[in-house]
């Protein structure tokens, strides 16, 4: 839909020529960003990439222990590249990551869930449906409401500042990587990975549903990676069934 096809009896805030908002009385009513697709090719990730040896070794202890604990941190593609992020903008050795990730593993899936969101919320940041909130964000962020160049916006009428954006993409790597760390601790599927799935199935109302869908996909959890992961076959399977057997005790007729 184009912005002059919008009904005239929405207000809008136009940030750019490619992105604005309609709102009516301060509350927003849509976002629309327009879209263009650019072919590109597909770059995947290496599995050979250089060790930082000399930027671990006083957190790692000796040279050649040191090295060992980079391969290991460094064996998986998708955690070196989120790794990397996380680094650019903290200035974190790899072992710092690593160490300060596999810390944060010894926590309960709920513990873990409101560490995160509370540092989501205690991110600077701003929201604005009006010209009045934004100019009242804008200088929230210490900026002049003039200065549109200097901040990101980050969707649902959301923007940080633009000297923030590294900061922000680490944090939600960083959370990523947590996640990551706590579901691999889990050996057996009887701890985290069921404290998960328990409570996003009640929180999606599977047992009213008996639909997992909505669940999973908040976890971000594909059926094939349930297939082939014993751990998490048994922790969803475990959780579905003791989520539809609380339902019925307490709601069925």
């Amino acid at each position: 839909m184009e912005k002059d096809e919008l009904d005239d009896r929405y207000d809008g805030m136009e940030y750019s020529e490619d992105h604005w908002e309609a709102f009516q009385d301060d509350y927003a009513t849509a976002l629309f960003t327009r879209l263009d697709i650019i072919p590109s090719k597909l770059h995947l990730p290496s599995r050979t990439v250089a060790l930082d040896v000399d930027s671990c070794g006083s957190k790692c202890g000796s040279r050649e222990d040191t090295r060992n604990e980079c391969r290991r941190i460094v064996a998986n593609g998708s955690y070196q590249e989120a790794a990397r992020t996380v680094k650019r903008s903290t200035k974190m050795s790899k072992c710092q990551i690593k160490t300060d990730v596999q810390r944060r593993a010894s926590e309960s899936y709920q513990d873990m869930k409101a560490r995160q969101q509370k540092e989501i919320n205690g991110f600077p940041k701003a929201f604005a449906f009006s010209d009045r909130q934004f100019a009242e964000g804008m200088r929230a962020l210490g900026l002049d409401p003039a200065d549109k160049d200097k901040i990101v916006f980050i969707g649902g009428g959301g923007f940080i500042r633009k000297t923030d954006e590294g900061d922000f993409q680490a944090m939600f790597q960083r959370h990523r990587l947590e996640r990551k760390a706590a579901m691999d601790a889990d050996q057996t599927g009887d701890g985290y990975l069921l404290e998960m799935f328990r409570c996003e199935l009640s929180n999606h109302e599977y047992g009213y549903t008996r639909d997992a869908e909505p669940a999973l996909m908040v976890l971000g959890v594909a059926w094939e990676d349930i297939g082939g992961d014993e751990r998490l076959m048994h922790a969803f399977e475990t959780a579905c069934r003791q989520e539809a057997e609380w339902y019925d005790r307490h709601c069925g007729v």
